[in-house]
């Protein structure tokens, strides 16, 4: 029984061997040797067929889909873990399929994914609405929002999952700056936009530099092959310019691009905090600048306190924050009526 489990071991093995071979095209002689190992195993035709169609569930895995390294090419620095090379994926995914076609993938697959888990990193609102990366490119996320990242030595790379995002590129033409949301792809080298990903549809608005939009088969994490029954070739998108792309019954429909006014412009970027840094700003102003992001707003009822000097940086949504900063730097008290907060000396 033993040695009828390696056999089957063994013949699996060179099933998922020659699936491989198939796939990436025999020579003659391939062809010869092919031919004669299909003859001398009365298992090698089923099992074959069935490591073809393992195989393509593993065209995910593909090095053509990441940015796998040769060893000694890993990238200084990073913590997360070292590149793959080309030659441990093709023994690797050898392995996997024959192993597939035995019931036991399991392993293999557990142990790929979290090492492919670990070169990137998600970014998620639940956990902060705004991230600044190590190039100094900064993310904004809607609520609900959750986005993959993923840097290389020559890319960068970026997965909408679900919602909202702003993004402020550094400008690094040596490695791109990619986002994809659904079947969207957008390319920018130093630029700022937005995108919304919002379920068959992509909203896209550039509010500075440029933004090639391209239509693609799958952008998931793993696949970026473009689309070619679409449109095969980017469409740049200009600062103050709005696209849509419309996707129905599992069919890209295209995409619409307009110009946007500011008015429009506001109304869409509603939502994005913006960062404010105050420098010995009289604390009157500074409450305008909250109120006028904010549906909770300040109420300064003590004159006394309007010149007050405020030296901060703070994101306009973070009110409560600055509220606590106030209470405990200065002799100010807040007091909540509603969605009013009464600002007033504190009577110690």
């Amino acid at each position: 029984m033993k040695e009828q489990r390696q056999s089957e071991e063994t013949i699996a093995e060179q099933a998922a061997e020659w699936a491989w071979r198939i796939d990436d095209g025999l020579s003659p002689q391939q062809e010869e040797e092919f031919m004669d190992w299909l003859e001398s195993h009365e298992a090698a035709p089923d099992l074959l067929a069935q490591s073809q169609k393992t195989w393509k569930r593993f065209e995910i895995l593909d090095p053509k889909h990441f940015d796998l390294a040769e060893p000694g090419n890993t990238k200084q620095g990073d913590g997360n873990s070292s590149a793959f090379s080309l030659k441990r994926w093709a023994l690797f995914a050898s392995a996997a399929a024959a192993f597939a076609i035995l019931g036991i993938l399991g392993l293999f697959l557990t142990q790929l994914e979290s090492e492919i888990a670990a070169q990137a990193q998600t970014f998620r609102y639940a956990e902060d609405d705004f991230y600044e990366l190590e190039d100094g490119s900064t993310i904004d996320l809607n609520e609900g929002a959750e986005v993959v990242c993923k840097y290389s030595e020559d890319r960068r790379e970026f997965w909408i999952k679900s919602g909202e995002a702003y993004f402020s590129v550094a400008k690094d033409p040596s490695r791109p700056f990619d986002v994809y949301a659904g079947e969207t792809k957008l390319r920018a080298i130093g630029t700022q936009f937005n995108v919304k990903f919002e379920g068959p549809s992509v909203e896209i608005l550039v509010t500075e530099g440029i933004v090639a939009l391209s239509l693609l088969k799958d952008a998931s994490f793993s696949n970026r092959s473009p689309l070619s029954d679409t449109k095969p070739t980017p469409k740049n998108l200009i600062q103050n310019q709005k696209a849509v792309v419309h996707r129905s019954d599992n069919v890209n429909n295209g995409y619409v691009i307009k110009e946007v006014g500011q008015k429009e412009i506001s109304e869409i970027l509603l939502w994005k905090p913006v960062t404010f840094t105050f420098d010995s700003t009289p604390l009157s102003e500074v409450v305008k600048s909250f109120n006028r992001h904010n549906e909770d707003q300040l109420i300064i009822v003590d004159s006394q306190i309007e010149s007050l000097k405020i030296v901060a940086t703070f994101r306009s949504n973070k009110l409560e924050g600055f509220i606590n900063l106030l209470q405990a730097t200065s002799n100010i008290a807040a007091e909540r009526e509603g969605n009013k907060i009464l600002l007033s000396s504190r009577n110690d």
